[in-house]
């Protein structure tokens, strides 16, 4: 769509948002700007990378067992036969004890005076001074940052299409972001606060490194003529303190109340996870270590929910990425639960009248189009009227 219209989709951002999730627009702008296999690429890069990995520790470990094996051969080959003891051996022995009573010679070493610094040693320290007085070179991590900043802004710059859907999306986030901010004053309802903090790039992330989306958010937020203080400051000072009350001022207090399963993850507060907050991709992705960390208190927000007492969100999940666990022949709770929860929002809007899915399961479907196709199959027999429901 941003080939062909540009500007239809910068003008329709927030109804594109309400469609999908906020998520999509920094991906977007993200793949304007790395090409749209981004993710594919690395992907096979980091799969190829681990495979490389993976066989190269094991031809080392193969290479440590021979080297061990052979330096062990070697050495029995090698260590000379230890001869039959004598009696004149016994007879040296006992010598050796009962001379030990006569009192040993006490060495005292002898202090060497200090030695005079030669001129070599001088010449070296002060090559030592002029190497740290020399500039530092640029680490390759600066490097790679400033080459994606400078290619975000020549393609700032230099295409119109991208410039408007960047400046559209970074007013969108701005907008929703100051939206959240008077919620969270008092007197607000926090309830009504929404994902914007979630998906907002933090600074310094992948995103924001490689699109500067986050300069451009701080920057409406936070604008010079806002406070005395940023009127004073260069460019470079300027962004840096807008940046810094973007994250102190915005994210970090919204992120808190919006709950999300990350910040108790990463600070390993699993007892406190409100697990009815968790969004439904991350319910998908995080299942796993919920049982692991917080099997008890998991297990029961899952009982909750088949008895009613509690809710799952499952909004964000296609038909096919709930039923990936039936697929694999798991049996998974969480799946079946979303799954329940999506077809009873669909029921409540309406239910199917004499209708039936025909599923086409042939060889050509196979993989993606054919779990597509068995899930939308198996949505639609459900949400149908008798006598077609269930088939």
């Amino acid at each position: 769509m941003h080939e062909h219209h540009p500007r239809t989709l910068a003008c329709n951002v927030a109804a594109l948002a309400e469609f999908g999730y906020l998520k999509d627009f920094p991906e977007l702008l993200f793949r304007l700007l790395r090409g749209p296999d981004v993710r594919a690429l690395a992907k096979a890069g980091a799969e190829a990378d681990k495979a490389r990995r993976k066989a190269k520790g094991l031809a080392t470990q193969r290479e440590g067992l021979r080297a061990r094996l052979a330096g062990r051969k070697r050495a029995r080959e090698l260590a000379p036969v230890p001869p039959k003891a004598t009696f004149g051996d016994f007879l040296s022995a006992a010598l050796s004890k009962a001379g030990k009573g006569s009192k040993p010679v006490e060495i005292v070493p002898v202090q060497e005076p200090a030695e005079v610094q030669k001129p070599e040693a001088m010449e070296v320290d002060q090559k030592k001074t002029t190497a740290a007085s020399k500039p530092r070179r640029m680490s390759k991590k600066v490097r790679t940052v400033a080459k994606l900043a400078v290619q975000s802004l020549e393609t700032y710059y230099g295409d119109r299409a991208y410039r408007f859907l960047f400046d559209a999306v970074a007013d969108f986030f701005a907008a929703l972001l100051t939206s959240d901010l008077e919620q969270l004053a008092s007197g607000g309802k926090k309830r009504k606060i929404g994902l914007a903090a979630k998906w907002c790039p933090t600074p310094g992330s992948s995103f924001d490194r490689t699109t500067l989306l986050c300069e451009a958010i701080a920057r409406r937020l936070f604008p010079r003529d806002s406070d005395p203080e940023l009127t004073q400051l260069s460019d470079e000072h300027y962004v840096y303190h807008a940046l810094h009350r973007l994250r102190r001022k915005v994210l970090v207090p919204l992120r808190k109340v919006l709950e999300l399963p990350e910040v108790y993850m990463s600070a390993q507060r699993w007892s406190e996870l409100p697990y009815t907050r968790v969004a439904s991709v991350a319910m998908r992705r995080y299942k796993f270590l919920f049982k692991k960390h917080d099997e008890e208190r998991f297990d029961k927000y899952l009982e909750d929910v088949e008895a009613g007492k509690a809710k799952i969100v499952a909004g964000a999940l296609l038909p096919h990425e709930i039923a990936a666990a039936a697929y694999r022949g798991q049996d998974d709770n969480v799946s079946e639960l979303q799954w329940r929860r999506m077809v009873d929002d669909l029921r409540s809007k309406g239910s199917l009248r004499n209708c039936i899915s025909a599923c086409d399961v042939s060889a050509s479907m196979s993989g993606t189009p054919m779990e597509v196709c068995i899930a939308l199959g198996v949505l639609t027999s459900e949400l149908s009227e008798e006598p077609w429901a269930g088939k």
